[in-house]
């Protein structure tokens, strides 16, 4: 056994994956972002909080969770900025409300 922790990281494009292995030998996997940015676009909305980018149908379901959304108008103007609270296939359900509607 080893005292220390070792890392594999993988930088890509869009994730970045990281695998750790503890000074006992447990594995413990990560995938982050590679940028605090990744576009899309809001192709329909459901309900009050629910946006629909196929962009995101094949990311990790919950991949998105935790993160901040922010959407912008056809001018580049920020319209709305909110936490995502789940994310599953090509939806992100918002923890707050949409200003406006579909």
């Amino acid at each position: 056994m080893n005292d220390r922790w070792e890392f594999w990281i993988d930088v890509g494009g869009t994730f970045t994956d990281c695998l750790g292995r503890s000074p006992t030998g447990e594995l413990a996997q990560f995938k982050t972002l590679s940028s605090g940015v990744t576009g899309g676009v809001v192709e329909s909305v459901s309900g009050q909080s629910r946006v629909h980018d196929s962009r995101r149908g094949n990311d990790p379901r919950d991949i998105w969770t935790g993160y901040w959304l922010c959407l912008f108008d056809a001018d580049g103007n920020a319209v709305h900025r909110c936490r995502v609270n789940e994310s599953a296939g090509d939806a992100l359900t918002l923890e707050t409300t949409l200003p406006f509607s579909a």
